[in-house]
């Protein structure tokens, strides 16, 4: 009976992904050694049948396709689950029996006895956590896992960052109001958009008219303010052929607009996940993110903290646009630091990037200097990129780095 519990779960864990998203589900929750190898295929090969093919041998494999193309009740999943999980706890509680068994008889204390329950089932979610990574860095270097990284398309940007966005993440973009932070957030996002990697967008300062304007601006080099009146032959052309273009990607784009409270930001970038496979969120901006506590410092901890949080849980990443403090403008030295987030330290505490921007008051300019203030995975550096707001483009300086 419990092998067949087992074997259900497999199967409706393979042909549902969300599954492991919704349900904690590890490999000590299978007693069948095939099995918990059948599970940790699936977790890091996402369902693909041709890696798990050279994975498992002949016989594993038929056994595999077995399971996988049971018969089962899709509705019976979270009774099954619970009878998993029960059954994980019997067989824990026997190996703490047997434990404090072989403790007892060696005459221990009754201290030293709970200290080696403690240590031994500490142990074993290291070992296995230990053998989890281990062999998704092998299968990296190995070339049978392709990481899963999200280029910004920015040259100087990716370089400097050492993995590019990577799964987990949450990113800062941070500078002074208007002052091109949600311009640089809509062009990588747009890039993101081009390579095919589903995007979210929640916009808590303008509506959906206002950002596709802006999206259709940067596809055609028409400039946003020409795009609220009538448009000679030639740009309405020009439009026209941009919007034909982007269509086909409207899919992969979710815009969110008017939602400022945090759980509600979540809990939607939760659903778009699960339901459009979202990869990369981008939220314009925390400042304006309210929760439900009274402190405003003690209020973006949690907001940051819950963010964070939700990048590990769902394996997406998150960047979120930030003020810096007005203090800046005061300074001799105009350079931002990570000091300079506004309302609370806890900012770049949770946030494993922080990029912050710095452009010349000179409209003719097209410097757009970046900053990198944190990087957990590579270099904190800056470099230039070359902006045209206008018409709500940004590329690469032609300079090399």
């Amino acid at each position: 009976m419990n092998n067949e519990i087992e074997k259900a779960v497999l199967c409706m864990v393979f042909n549902d992904n969300n599954l492991l998203l919704k349900y904690e589900l590890s490999e000590r929750d299978f007693a069948n050694p095939l099995h918990k190898k059948i599970f940790n295929y699936i977790r890091l090969y996402d369902a693909n049948m041709e890696i798990l093919q050279g994975k498992l041998n002949p016989e594993e494999y038929e056994y595999f396709v077995e399971i996988v193309t049971m018969l089962v009740n899709a509705s019976n999943f979270k009774q099954d689950y619970e009878e998993l999980k029960r059954l994980t706890e019997m067989r824990r509680l026997k190996e703490v029996n047997k434990q404090v068994q072989m403790a007892l008889d060696s005459d221990s204390p009754l201290a030293n006895v709970l200290e080696k329950i403690q240590l031994y089932e500490k142990q074993e979610q290291k070992e296995t956590n230990i053998e989890k990574s281990i062999e998704r860095i092998v299968g990296v270097l190995s070339g049978d896992i392709i990481p899963v990284v999200y280029p910004t398309q920015y040259t100087e940007l990716d370089h400097f960052l050492g993995w590019w966005f990577t799964p987990g993440q949450l990113i800062i973009l941070a500078w002074r109001p208007s002052r091109w932070k949600t311009l640089l957030a809509m062009c990588i996002m747009l890039n993101m958009l081009k390579a095919w990697y589903s995007t979210a967008f929640f916009s808590l300062e303008m509506t959906i008219d206002q950002m596709t304007e802006r999206i259709i601006s940067n596809h055609s080099g028409v400039a946003v303010a020409k795009m609220k009146q009538k448009a000679d032959e030639a740009t309405f052309n020009r439009v026209w052929e941009t919007i034909n273009k982007v269509y086909e990607r409207i899919p992969k784009l979710s815009i969110i607009d008017w939602i400022d409270k945090a759980p509600e930001i979540i809990r939607e970038i939760k659903y778009l996940h699960k339901t459009k496979g979202v990869q990369v969120v981008f939220i314009d901006y925390l400042q304006i993110m309210s929760g439900t506590w009274e402190s405003r410092q003690y209020e973006i901890a949690k907001i940051t903290r819950s963010l964070k949080m939700t990048a590990i849980q769902l394996w997406i990443v998150i960047v979120c646009l930030s003020q810096l403090s007005r203090s800046l403008e005061n300074r001799v030295d105009t350079e931002p630091k990570l000091s300079d987030l506004r309302d609370s330290g806890s900012i770049e505490q949770d946030a494993d990037v922080v990029l912050m921007i710095e452009r010349d008051i000179d409209e003719s300019s097209k410097d757009l200097k970046i900053y990198i203030r944190k990087n957990r995975n590579g270099s904190c550096w800056e470099f230039m990129l070359q902006c045209l707001p206008a018409s709500m483009q940004v590329w690469n300086n032609p300079k090399p780095f």
